[in-house]
């Protein structure tokens, strides 16, 4: 039964007979919730990370013990590699990640493999089709005639896709070269599904089709 939740941030005074103050980064802080639920982490102030979603008003589901708690507004820090909440003084709660071995953002489900959150597009079994989010430098641009920089250097969101089956993991690029070498022996079967149904190499919603459709003809990864 899913549980909506008020998330209500706590400020911790520490104090020691020897009057030391302890900073609230060299403590674990604990996030409560109206129905007593605790979660750990850490509160951090807004800085330059890299969020998935735009906005913090998103449908947001926190798969903890066994059960679902809707939280409207999660998101998935890409920097982190972590769940972050926004809270009402304007920080943001990580939640720690072996506490949450999965969630979901606006009906996209996330699960976490080893130390890492991955996107799940498929589950075929025990084959999953996943899209991992990583944060890149990309150079700024400068103007040609020597009059500034167009575009300045910046932190971007990238990704790239995976397909696991049991131990083995591969990655797998959107593009007709390399979805071809991934089903080598299968290649024909391949083309004819990809032009009986008018469907594209590089957007993701066909390539999700066409990965289904692939599993199904094939016993294993190749």
């Amino acid at each position: 039964m899913k549980k909506a939740l008020i998330l209500i941030a706590l400020n911790f005074i520490v104090l020691t007979t020897m009057a030391q103050r302890i900073s609230i980064e060299s403590i674990e802080t604990r996030l409560l919730t109206n129905q007593g639920v605790e979660f750990v982490g850490k509160v951090i102030e807004e800085k330059n990370d890299l969020n998935l979603f735009p906005t913090w008003n998103n449908k947001g589901i926190l798969f903890y013990n066994d059960k679902e708690y809707q939280i409207s507004n999660l998101n998935y820090n890409i920097s982190e590699n972590k769940v972050s909440c926004q809270l009402k003084n304007g920080e943001y709660f990580l939640f720690r990640s072996a506490d949450i071995p999965s969630f979901s953002i606006n009906n996209k489900l996330f699960k976490k493999n080893g130390r890492s959150y991955f996107e799940v597009l498929l589950e075929e079994k025990d084959t999953y089709f996943y899209k991992r989010y990583d944060v890149r430098y990309k150079d700024g641009v400068k103007h040609r005639m020597g009059g500034g920089t167009v575009n300045p250097s910046r932190f971007v969101i990238s990704y790239s896709y995976l397909i696991k089956s049991g131990d083995i993991t591969k990655t797998l690029e959107s593009n007709k070269k390399s979805i071809l070498e991934f089903f080598e022996s299968q290649q024909t079967v391949l083309k004819k599904f990809v032009k009986d149904n008018k469907l594209s190499y590089k957007k993701e919603n066909d390539l999700v089709k066409i990965i289904r459709y692939m599993l199904k003809k094939a016993n294993q990864l190749v």
